[in-house]
């Protein structure tokens, strides 16, 4: 079969012809066995599709200026079943670029077949930051920021279940208390508020020194599990009543500063309570509470918390926000 935007070239790498409409066409074969075919309009349009050896499609379209007019991703339902059955990833076969405005970001149409249920693909981005998430075209036109959307080194993941029309940004913000005090967890808060799982305390500052409560935990969580937007006055209010309806907290002293066993214990759970057989060799190891033994293990084990500076644990020290947003930003990539 001949990729979609091929006028009829076929043979060597190289190869040219025109279209029939005064336009140009050139197809390449690839040494990964994938085939590239550019069609270039007379009035500067190019569409530029690339097909890998296992048969998913993409297609670019460029104007006269280069700015991306339309892209397009087709995934084969072979490819999308077996990836799905072997929870492996589907690199898709286009490059966006690196943006910071929605209205600026080219729209991908990735056309994925509904049966293979929900796979996990790849868009190749331009450039990648902590920062940088998918954001989902609703068929109204409205867009959400796909919370579990995880940055890549060449790009950012997220999980499908059929087409979906998705575009890519750079939502990083910027706080003076973070970036220009080169606060040490600059990466995780980027991740945290790009992807509206943190709000700032103000317009300016984040904070990140100062503790989180147990109801900031839990709205954190609840956002991130895509529960209804808590950006309203009762956030806290709304992500306890969630966390307690889903078994995370019993929801007693919500403005009660919560420690660093407590917050493994509530991921720890939030995970689906896993087994974990981590000995940690921490000097004050003996501190961790019994209740909190498990899930203290489950979250070093997985790398989600990690000793302090000076070697210790400190399971009884309370969890700044720049914590809880590098806890949460590894139990993402955790579990994702």
């Amino acid at each position: 079969d001949t990729p979609d935007g091929d006028s009829g070239s076929s043979g060597g790498a190289g190869d040219g012809s025109g279209d029939g409409s005064g336009g140009s066409t050139t197809t390449e074969k690839n040494p990964d066995g994938s085939m590239t075919t550019t069609v270039t309009q007379p009035d500067g349009t190019v569409t530029q599709t690339h097909q890998t050896a296992d048969g998913v499609t993409g297609t670019t379209v460029t104007d006269a200026s280069g700015t991306i007019t339309e892209m397009t991703v087709s995934v084969p339902s072979s490819v999308a079943a077996s990836a799905a059955e072997a929870g492996e990833t589907v690199t898709l076969p286009v490059e966006v670029p690196a943006v910071s405005s929605s209205d600026a970001a080219p729209a991908v149409e990735i056309s994925l077949p509904h049966s293979a249920g929900s796979v996990r693909v790849e868009i190749p981005v331009g450039t990648v930051t902590p920062g940088t998430v998918a954001v989902l075209v609703n068929a109204d036109g409205t867009e959400e920021i796909l919370k579990t959307s995880l940055p890549t080194e060449a790009g950012i993941t997220l999980t499908l279940a059929g087409s979906a029309t998705v575009k890519v940004m750079d939502n990083s913000l910027s706080f003076p208390d973070v970036h220009q005090a080169a606060c040490w967890a600059q990466d995780p808060i980027d991740f945290v508020t790009s992807r509206q799982l943190f709000h700032g305390t103000s317009q300016t500052t984040f904070a990140p020194d100062a503790p989180t409560t147990r109801a900031q935990l839990m709205t954190v969580l609840a956002r991130l599990d895509g529960a209804a937007d808590l950006a309203g006055g009762s956030s806290l209010q709304q992500g306890m009543a969630w966390a307690v309806e889903n078994g995370l907290t019993d929801g007693s002293n919500p403005s009660g500063a919560i420690s660093r066993q407590q917050l493994a214990v509530v991921l720890y759970r939030y995970a689906g309570s896993p087994s974990a057989s981590y000995a940690h060799a921490f000097p004050d190891g003996h501190l961790v509470a019994d209740y909190a033994a498990d899930a203290m293990a489950w979250a070093v084990e997985s790398g989600i918390i990690n000793g302090r500076a000076d070697g210790t644990l400190d399971p009884t020290g309370r969890a700044t926000r720049a914590q809880v947003a590098a806890m949460v930003q590894r139990y993402c990539f955790q579990m994702g």
